[in-house]
């Protein structure tokens, strides 16, 4: 009789197929899910705080550049060219370099006064802060468009998130220097605004600006192109060619003296 020895066979526990992909998906979904939670956390601002940081991208402590003004309106073209300077919110200058008939005219911002100096006047005139929103320029472009103006932090603001970025709707407070009654900015993640939206106290819309062509310059995206288009029909396009910021400006700059060309 042969000496065979048999060796019983062990049984081997199956594992479903679906079972394991069950476990790699709920680990997934879980690992996606905490990296979502901690991105939230890590990105929520409140509305006053989003409006400060627009602001900061919007309006940068200094800069000085040239821009080209383009306006159609009433079946006519209209080009105009300037040279802008701009030193944190209080001092600002705007001069025309062309066309020939108004060059050498600008703006003075100290603050909240304002002078306009035009060569045929010979002399320097004190306005209101409010002439900066008033449309100096073919009727549709006003001097707070080429100091990325309009915005404000006299105001109440609420933000509702949206995809890539966010939507603050603006109601400026009763000092607040600013003509309209809301204003609507749609905003990048990064704070960049894209769009602004202009209404009156009616609530009626009276401009809508869009914003393109962003530069990075000193770890931030600035525009140089906005287009502008009045609810009339009238249309305006803001070329920045030439930008500097973050730079410092001479005292001198902002006086009646350089407005004046003395």
């Amino acid at each position: 009789m042969n000496n065979l020895k048999i060796t019983p066979r062990r049984s081997k526990k199956k594992v479903s197929v679906y079972s394991v992909l069950f476990v790699m998906k709920f680990s997934l979904v879980t690992f996606l899910f905490m990296i979502f939670a901690t991105s939230v956390k890590a990105q929520s601002f409140t509305a006053e705080e989003i409006l400060a940081r627009v602001l900061a991208a919007w309006q940068p402590a200094s800069f000085h550049a040239r821009v080209i003004l383009e306006v159609q309106g009433d079946g006519e073209s209209r080009s105009w060219e300037f040279e802008v300077w701009r030193e944190g919110e209080e001092q600002a200058l705007i001069r025309v370099l062309a066309p020939e008939e108004e060059a050498g005219s600008g703006y003075l911002v100290l603050g909240y006064d304002v002078w306009y100096y035009s060569p045929k006047l010979g002399t320097s005139i004190h306005l209101p802060i409010l002439a900066l929103s008033e449309k100096a320029f073919g009727g549709a472009a006003a001097p707070e468009d080429l100091l990325q103006g309009a915005l404000t932090e006299e105001c109440e603001v609420s933000a509702e998130s949206r995809e890539g970025g966010w939507l603050l709707v603006l109601i400026p407070k009763p000092e607040a220097p600013v003509l309209w009654g809301r204003l609507e900015l749609v905003v990048r993640s990064d704070f960049a605004i894209l769009e602004m939206r202009q209404f009156d106290q009616r609530g009626q819309l009276l401009r809508t600006a869009r914003v393109s062509e962003f530069v990075e310059l000193d770890g931030r995206s600035f525009p140089t192109v906005v287009e502008i288009e009045e609810t009339d029909g009238d249309r305006v396009v803001e070329r920045i060619v030439e930008l500097e910021i973050g730079l410092d400006i001479p005292d001198e700059v902002f006086t009646l003296a350089f407005l004046e060309g003395r």
